[in-house]
């Protein structure tokens, strides 16, 4: 009987969990939990197999229904947008976040030089690395916004990049970088960011913040080839991340090519909260792996190709 009581108790937890994205602009631990997403899906499966073998019907109904919603909100990413068959431009665009205190230059620049990107942007930059791409006579347009933390961030560019400003949105706590990048047929409002991590109550508080300039900023410029590019701290199931999304008209860009997670849960040197680092730790790393880093652009543009190498 206890046993039946627990277990009952269990799966509702796992539903609320499962569920809680729905509530993440309201509080730091929903928003935090919400992005594990694909945990709580093997999790709702495996209470579905569970009360099917149990033959608890209600029950049963009620994983199959939570499970339904959770499984479409994973699913619609690998289902692609219509593109137009020719396009009049093409951008490649390569976002690299190394760590600030490790040196990645050599493995960067091999990389640029096999993919040959037009815009490279490195978030967590150190100023190795930054010398290394300095000598890449290819992009001679750059702009660095270093503070010396993790925030730094740098620019390399093809293509003329005018109207440089710095710390556009929230300067006190985060760093970005806008300009307008000028391609052969069009000009391309660009919007590079590192929003906050929401890991308690004080940096969500400053994460809303951010997000809500962040689609200020864009709504006062308006443009259909926005490129809103970054490190943002937080995956597509987030109230904060649709907030924006549905405020500013922009799509991301993994749209059709999965969820293509970008950064392990645990790893040396992360900052969240303890109780959730042991639960995690013992996890296979699909279960733990987030897609926190985001192209985000205008309705005027279509994704050719999306990867995470």
């Amino acid at each position: 009987m206890v046993f039946r009581w627990l277990f009952k108790l269990l799966l509702l937890l796992i539903t609320a969990l499962s569920l809680s994205h729905y509530l993440s602009h309201s509080a730091f631990v929903f928003e935090l939990v919400s992005h594990f997403q694909i945990l709580w899906m093997s999790l709702l499966l495996i209470g579905l197999l569970l009360t099917w073998l149990l033959a608890w019907s209600k029950w049963c109904w009620l994983m199959v229904v939570v499970l339904g919603i959770n499984t479409y909100s994973v699913l619609i990413w690998y289902i692609p947008d219509k593109t137009p068959s020719t396009a009049r431009e093409t951008l490649k665009v390569f976002l690299f976040n190394q760590g600030l205190y490790s040196d990645r230059s050599a493995e960067i620049v091999k990389t640029i030089n096999e993919y040959g990107p037009d815009l490279v942007m490195i978030q967590e930059i150190n100023l190795q690395t930054a010398k290394a791409l300095n000598a890449l006579v290819a992009y001679p347009y750059r702009v660095h916004n270093l503070r010396n933390d993790s925030r730094d961030m740098a620019v390399w560019s093809r293509y003329p990049l005018t109207g440089v400003q710095k710390d556009v949105v929230s300067p006190q706590s985060m760093t970005s970088i806008y300009g307008q990048l000028h391609l052969p047929h069009h000009t391309v409002p660009l919007l590079l960011v590192h929003t906050s991590s929401a890991n308690h109550l004080h940096t969500f508080q400053l994460r809303k913040q951010e997000w809500r300039q962040m689609a200020e900023f864009v709504n006062h410029n308006p443009s259909k080839h926005w490129v809103v590019l970054g490190d943002m701290n937080t995956t597509m199931w987030s109230e904060l991340y649709r907030g924006f999304i549905t405020n500013t008209a922009l799509h991301n860009s993994r749209k059709g090519f999965g969820l293509l997670p970008t950064w392990p849960t645990i790893y040396s040197g992360w900052h969240g909260p303890p109780v959730l680092q042991t639960v995690l730790n013992p996890l296979p790393g699909m279960l733990k792996r987030l897609p926190i880093d985001h192209c985000l652009v205008g309705p005027a543009v279509y994704t050719k190709q999306t990867q995470v190498v």
